[in-house]
């Protein structure tokens, strides 16, 4: 059985056919094929849960935080944040999950880590990588560098932070 669907001349007739406008009859795909689209539906669906599972974990062990507690902090809108930029915020980390499996083994091979961020005074987003082992180090001891790529209002941060907790360069 295809999933394609064929091309049958206008004399075939079936119920699920349609006429195109050429005179020819489109056959519908075969049934097959709504299983296969299940399939895959199903198969995107438990990559996407595991993916969330795994950062879930991984960040809730890297600050100090459940799981649970960490999922429900990335799908609560805060109130500071506008429904368009929560939403944006949120597709965004949706996005990062998709690379998230892979991504993660690579950063840790260089001793980082991968997290996703919302700002909600500023109505963005952002990814930080952070060097491994640096979450819970004690106030006023130097913190190893982290790289972060954020989006405030639409804007792209990078730079040092300016004192005051401004902005970046």
């Amino acid at each position: 059985p295809h999933c394609h669907g064929t091309i049958a001349a206008a004399a075939n007739t079936t119920a699920s056919s349609v006429l195109s406008a050429r005179g020819m009859l489109l056959v519908a795909p075969a049934p097959a094929c709504s299983g296969l689209v299940l399939a895959q539906a199903g198969a995107a669906t438990a990559y996407i849960m595991g993916s969330c599972s795994v950062y879930c974990r991984r960040q809730g062990v890297f600050c100090g935080r459940t799981a649970s507690h960490v999922f429900h902090h990335k799908v609560a809108r805060p109130e500071e944040m506008s429904r368009l930029s929560f939403s944006l915020a949120l597709l965004g980390w949706a996005s990062f999950l998709l690379a998230y499996p892979l991504a993660e083994p690579f950063a840790a091979l260089f001793g980082y880590s991968l997290f996703w961020f919302y700002y909600p005074n500023a109505n963005g987003a952002g990814l930080v990588i952070q060097p491994l082992g640096t979450a819970k180090v004690q106030h006023g001891r130097r913190v190893p560098p982290n790289i972060r790529i954020d989006w405030h209002e639409l804007m792209v941060g990078v730079g040092p932070r300016v004192p005051k907790g401004s902005g970046y360069l």
